[in-house]
């Protein structure tokens, strides 16, 4: 197994807006070239799928893709596909209308975990 790296490992912390009021405060813990899936189920639940990568365009950059799902009467409904580039250590900002009229935000944030607080055990 390869040895981890700060460069590595990832924290991503999202703030999910819906119609400006907040939804979820996510946060991922996310290693380059991965892939998280969180779900929430209430009654307005929430769920997110989200990859991590590098983006070359950008000094450090990181790239998140997400897909992002949302419940409305029982029953998990698509509110898009975006993608924030972002530099390791900044934040980023992203705002769409999805297919019901709602205006959705995703705030990102990314940031390194210390080396010495990585696990290499499996």
């Amino acid at each position: 197994m390869p040895n981890r790296t700060k460069a590595d490992t990832n924290v991503v912390d999202l703030v999910i807006l819906r119609d400006g009021n907040v939804v979820a405060t996510p946060k991922l813990v996310m290693r380059i070239g991965t892939t998280a899936v969180l779900t929430v189920a209430k009654h307005d639940g929430y769920s997110i799928k989200s990859a991590l990568g590098r983006d070359s365009r950008i000094a450090n950059g990181r790239k998140l893709d997400i897909e992002l799902f949302f419940a409305e009467n029982g029953r998990w409904k698509s509110a898009g596909k975006p993608s924030i580039s972002v530099g390791l250590n900044g934040s980023g900002r992203l705002m769409w209308r999805d297919e019901a009229g709602s205006n959705l935000e995703i705030r990102a944030a990314i940031t390194a975990i210390p080396s010495d607080t990585i696990s290499t055990r499996s």
